[in-house]
């Protein structure tokens, strides 16, 4: 994809991420975070779970993890925009790049501006902020920063979709609207190369054969946000309005008939067809640097 001349960014011989799938049920624990800790020696993950009501989001965050914890980053589950200000109005340049294409039956994003979107796109922001007060997240020091925080946009849906080989893709997730549950099985043991990948040498503690739905989609924004830190990730969309963050490319599932990476065609054609509308949408990877779309084409070729 695209490369430039920074590297990855080292990750410290102890530290923490967090990732949160945003739920919003009044009733049921459908809010999910997922902290992923390591030392020198070892890896672990755990996660909690909460209903909707703020203290009780609190609650589960703190019995995860200690408040004011050091976390080097954070990656939530549902849109977020420039310095976490909400907009239900406008369409976004990354729900564009993602929506086209393949990506249109492979489990797109909903946009801010209709269905559910609104209401995600607020939770997505009340969870980013909450994440901020109770934690130390760490300053950003990726390119494509929406806040001077550490904080990221996830979509487990198409992290884990652009690591699926295409002929082994599936046409329709095995439950209504859980991509996640589908993918997940498809691309384990890419997800085990990637943990290695950024903490090498590390035991696991915990199995990667995780089964609950929001637990996978926490445990996804999870790795998201550890890409993040580790500078070692590809960011879709526009310095106007926010980035989804997806895993290196050199990971990404192969064509059904061809070499290259399925999503990376993808998105040469879906970034022309949108240049109209976004002029400064942008895929961006990590270690390297923004990218225009005007200029993409020819950095690609």
């Amino acid at each position: 994809m695209i490369e430039g001349d920074q590297k990855p960014m080292a990750l410290p011989e102890r530290g923490k991420v967090l990732g949160i799938d945003v739920g919003y049920a009044p009733t049921r624990r459908t809010t999910s975070f997922c902290a992923l800790l390591w030392d020198a020696y070892e890896m672990d993950w755990a996660f909690e779970r909460a209903e909707q009501d703020a203290e009780r989001r609190v609650t589960a965050l703190r019995n995860l993890l200690d408040r004011r914890a050091k976390v080097l980053a954070v990656a939530v589950d549902g849109p977020l925009r420039l310095e976490l200000r909400l907009d239900t109005q406008s369409y976004r340049a990354t729900d564009s790049l993602l929506s086209r294409g393949k990506f249109q039956r492979r489990g797109k994003p909903g946009p801010t501006n209709g269905g559910s979107g609104p209401q995600l796109h607020g939770e997505a922001t009340v969870l980013a902020g909450l994440a901020l007060k109770q934690l130390l997240v760490a300053q950003a020091s990726h390119v494509p920063a929406i806040h001077e925080h550490a904080i990221v946009e996830a979509f487990p849906n198409l992290f884990l979709g652009v690591l699926c080989d295409e002929i082994d893709y599936p046409r329709e997730p095995a439950k209504k609207r859980k991509w996640t549950d589908s993918l997940y099985p498809l691309v384990k043991p890419k997800l085990e190369g990637l943990v290695q990948l950024l903490l090498p040498c590390r035991q696991p503690r915990s199995s990667l054969d995780i089964c609950d739905h929001e637990e996978i989609a926490a445990f996804t924004c999870a790795l998201t946000a550890l890409c993040v830190a580790a500078g070692r990730f590809v960011g879709v969309g526009s310095p106007a309005d926010g980035f989804i963050i997806l895993p290196p490319s050199h990971l990404w599932g192969k064509e059904e008939k061809g070499t290259g990476p399925w999503a990376e065609a993808v998105l040469r054609r879906n970034l022309e067809s949108v240049a109209r509308d976004f002029p400064r949408a942008t895929i961006y990877e990590g270690w390297g640097g923004m990218v225009p779309g005007a200029e993409l084409r020819a950095a690609w070729e």
